[in-house]
């Protein structure tokens, strides 16, 4: 050049090109930047750019976008855009088949093929929390899975079955007690009590989770012998057998109505 810009020396140990005042360009229909072993940069006119690493390709420029062939460290995060197509979501698997994208108002993970959705930790469990740090449901690992509403918990699995905090509402669109079963001045109200031709149906009342408290009152069916009892303290105080006979403190009665002890009547 007229300046002496552009220079090509070796300095004794390296061989440099150089321009102190201009960019440099390669041109050609192909470019290729090789060491003495093989391929570094290959460059195609109107097609594809190909890097390498130790002679093996790394990364390759298409027209849909880039490969990659290898792991991707990234020291910073990547941005795409609004969406959810192939153009503008985060896309796994041969088949494209785990999608993770923002549509503009709301963020999804999909599984787009036959194949299931599973989430796993070999952690403490898995955690799905408000951006505050809320608990939202948490699935502790051998432990319990909770249910949350506005950070405080409501419903836990044990190793004996579940724990409601609070009321449970069946068919109802209230729940004024603990257990609530059906929607006030519509339809109907109905528990179902399923047992076996030869176990019992019962409701206990109890004040203390051991020995006879657990059941100081209680209704119970005797599938086998279709005999009804209603008892308090503990014991059986009425008992109604399959043709209607009912017993008052008489567990065998003969009558329609059978009173062992004494009765009063007034009025």
């Amino acid at each position: 050049g007229d300046g002496n810009d552009l220079k090509i020396f070796h300095n004794g140990s390296q061989s440099v090109i150089t321009d102190t005042a201009h960019p440099v360009f390669l041109k050609g229909s192909q470019v290729h930047i090789q060491s003495a072993n093989g391929n570094m940069i290959s460059c195609y006119a109107d097609a594809q750019t190909e890097l390498f690493h130790n002679e093996s390709k790394k990364f390759e420029t298409s027209s849909t976008g880039v490969t990659i062939t290898g792991r991707l460290n990234m020291t910073e995060g990547v941005d795409i855009p609004d969406g959810g197509d192939n153009n503008t979501s985060l896309s796994i698997g041969s088949g494209n088949d785990l999608r993770l994208y923002h549509d503009g108002l709301n963020s999804y993970i999909l599984e787009r093929d036959t194949g299931g959705l599973y989430i796993q930790s070999n952690g403490n469990g898995i955690f799905l929390q408000k951006s505050d740090g809320e608990n939202m449901a948490n699935f502790v690992t051998d432990g319990a899975v909770e249910l949350y509403h506005d950070n405080a918990k409501k419903f836990e699995t044990t190793s004996a079955g579940a724990v409601v905090t609070g009321t449970l509402g069946v068919g109802a669109n209230t729940s004024a007690k603990p257990l609530h079963v059906g929607t006030y001045g519509s339809g109907n109200g109905e528990i179902a009590l399923a047992s076996s031709t030869s176990g019992y149906g019962s409701i206990l009342f109890g004040d203390s989770a051991s020995g006879t408290d657990l059941y100081r009152g209680y209704l119970q069916y005797n599938h086998a012998t279709d005999r009804m009892l209603i008892a308090t303290s503990a014991a059986a105080r009425i008992t109604i057998l399959a043709d209607g006979k009912t017993g008052i403190n008489n567990s065998s009665p003969s009558e329609s109505l059978d009173v062992t002890g004494n009765i009063a009547v007034s009025g």
